[in-house]
């Protein structure tokens, strides 16, 4: 409509500039030429209304909430949809202090959860909080991490574990483990006898413990035997061949 009205005073506008030397029509021609310029005006403010009426949202991202319909009337300042960007998320979960630095390394590999054991997430920034829940005695961490497929949402509980790349592991048998109070044990024969060595255990698989300290390198370890084994007991290492 405004465009329609800027076309109309220029023809008009033109239709007397053969005029122009007529003094009669000076008057009218100046007014003519203002309306002109006012239509210009506000075909200019028509079109930044319209612009203003197209949505955009600040971020890129997904819409977790609409708040209205479509067609609905709003106001300027009315919320119409929640976008959240999921590109990168952060999981939330505590560790042990006897743990923690453990977490550190897993930025150097990524971490998985429960849902998609078979796809690693890459870790983008680690945070550790620098004080201990005095009930749990466990650390909170955030971790960041990539999400390009959007397979985690918010909200959700994985469970996370985490992935630590080490040169040189000391790894034991799960069977070779004791627990007793708490505190993790392993049999060490030396000369024939055994002796009940405590162990810090790092990370395990279904099948194998590595273990921070208390073992080194060479040390035997008693992987199966008798349940009533003690320390001090005297042993025979079998071979694998002996029945």
């Amino acid at each position: 409509m405004v465009e329609a009205q800027v076309e109309q005073t220029q023809a008009s506008l033109k239709s007397l500039e053969s005029l122009k030397k007529a003094k009669s029509w000076e008057a009218k021609i100046k007014g003519v030429q203002a309306q002109a310029e006012q239509a210009e005006v506000a075909l200019g403010l028509a079109k930044i209304r319209l612009e203003d009426c197209t949505i955009k949202a600040p971020i890129s991202g997904i819409i977790s909430k609409r708040f209205v319909d479509v067609g609905a009337m709003v106001g300027p300042t009315q919320p119409l949809v929640s976008i959240v960007d999921i590109d990168t998320v952060k999981l939330l979960t505590h560790v042990s202090d006897e743990d923690i630095d453990l977490v550190k390394l897993t930025q150097r590999v990524g971490v998985k959860v429960d849902t998609y054991l078979d796809k690693v997430f890459e870790v983008k920034e680690i945070n550790i909080s620098p004080v201990m829940d005095p009930l749990s005695r466990k650390i909170e961490v955030a971790i960041k991490v990539s999400n390009p497929d959007y397979l985690m949402k918010p909200g959700m509980f994985p469970r996370v574990r985490l992935l630590v790349q080490r040169d040189n592991a000391l790894l034991v048998p799960q069977s070779a483990l004791v627990e007793k109070d708490g505190q993790k044990e392993v049999f060490v024969v030396r000369n024939g006898t055994v002796h009940l060595r405590k162990v810090r255990a790092g990370l395990e698989t279904d099948d194998l413990v590595e273990v921070l300290s208390g073992l080194d390198e060479g040390d035997l370890v008693v992987v199966a035997g008798p349940s009533d084994l003690k320390d001090g007991d005297k042993v025979r290492i079998q071979e694998g061949d002996e029945e």
